[in-house]
């Protein structure tokens, strides 16, 4: 499929005209005011071409509240090449206000955010998540992995934190949200020490390294800590995310006292959100999935890992809130380590539409 050109209803033809000629460097290659004023424009390559009209029987859109288009520009000298986003102003009738002209090439990306209270987060072209650091710890979060519910395939990271204090990425400006509660859960793939038949969550994170950020595959390790009963536990986690997946990887090392700690009884979690999911598993596949509604949309979220690693599925029922959760129980090995995946599939996304696509995929994805 090959897009002729985008349209554009403003108010002032002749105004958004000149400013794309004079600001852009466009050039008008068709013009005409009866029977509505109207503008072919040309880019310098002459290859991309918009439309502005003014039509007085159809009402202006506020450009403002619609959703961004994100086009992806390719010339000779840049072909490959990623493009950072460009953010310029359209002048309507006066009026000026920002909007996103163009958006990256899909790819991974992760960052630890200072500027968020600590958070790191992490994404690819379906999916984004992030974790809590050392700002948080003490308080209502822990180890628990937060989903940014995306529906576009370029990174959005950047963008919605450098964002937030004008527009809050807890609402869907148009290309997705974070309305995914976590709280002290484990939220999607977080894990814990399983003690005396309970999960155990060894806070925020107290480090970060980013061993590769690139865009195929992004790397980066979270280490994390936490006393209990006189012992103090230890994980770090090095979590791989990779282009087309919604799945990410994680490789664990556990320790107590600073020593490998060798058949360590360790629960992996999906949040249930206080019963409102239903949870399902293939055990025998390895796999366990939660599928609620949240503002209207499904969303899926699972954890797969080697059937033969996996101790018992427990579904935890609790009146107590964010402790009502479908858990793997695990062993460390003879090194420590356990590895699982994780992440979720979100119908307004588009691909993932019921719980049946989500267990489907994860059914395939195990095998």
């Amino acid at each position: 499929m090959k897009i002729e050109h985008v349209a554009f209803q403003v108010k002032d033809t002749v105004a958004m005209t000149d400013w794309y000629c004079e600001s852009l460097g466009f050039k008008v290659k068709r013009s005409s005011d009866e029977p509505k004023p109207v503008r072919f424009l040309a880019d310098i390559t002459g290859q991309v071409m918009i439309e502005i009209y003014s039509d007085p029987n159809i009402e202006v859109p506020d450009y403002r509240f619609n959703c961004a288009i994100a086009l992806r520009p390719w010339s000779n000298e840049r072909r490959g090449m990623i493009m950072k986003r460009l953010l310029y102003t359209i002048l309507v009738a006066g009026m000026s206000f920002p909007i996103v002209g163009i958006a990256e090439e899909p790819r991974t990306f992760c960052r630890f955010v200072p500027e968020r209270q600590d958070d790191f987060a992490w994404e690819n072209d379906k999916i984004a998540f992030r974790a809590y650091g050392p700002a948080a710890r003490g308080k209502t979060e822990n180890s628990g992995f937060d989903c940014w519910l995306k529906r576009v395939d370029y990174p959005i990271i950047d963008k919605w934190y450098g964002q937030m204090k004008e527009k809050s990425y807890h609402k869907d400006w148009g290309e997705g949200s974070d309305p995914y509660h976590v709280g002290s859960s484990a939220g999607c793939g977080g894990t814990g020490i399983w003690l005396n038949g309970k999960r155990e969550p060894l806070e925020a994170f107290t480090h970060y390294e980013v061993i590769s950020c690139a865009p195929e595959k992004s790397i980066f390790k979270l280490s994390y800590e936490r006393e209990i009963g006189g012992v103090v536990y230890g994980e770090e986690k090095t979590v791989t995310i990779e282009l087309g997946k919604r799945l990410f990887h994680v490789q664990s090392v556990f320790t107590k006292d600073g020593k490998i700690a060798v058949n360590l009884p360790v629960c992996i979690g999906i949040t249930t959100h206080d019963g409102k999911a239903t949870a399902t598993k293939e055990v025998s596949n390895g796999w366990m999935a939660c599928w609620g509604t949240i503002e209207k949309f499904g969303v899926g979220t699972g954890v797969v890992m080697s059937p033969s690693m996996i101790t018992e599925y427990k579904l935890i029922e609790s009146s107590k809130k964010d402790e009502s959760h479908a858990l793997f129980i695990t062993e460390t090995d003879a090194s420590g380590q356990i590895e699982y995946y994780a992440g979720y599939g979100w119908e307004k996304a588009g691909e993932i539409i019921t719980s049946r696509d989500w267990n489907e995929y994860l059914n395939n994805f195990s095998k």
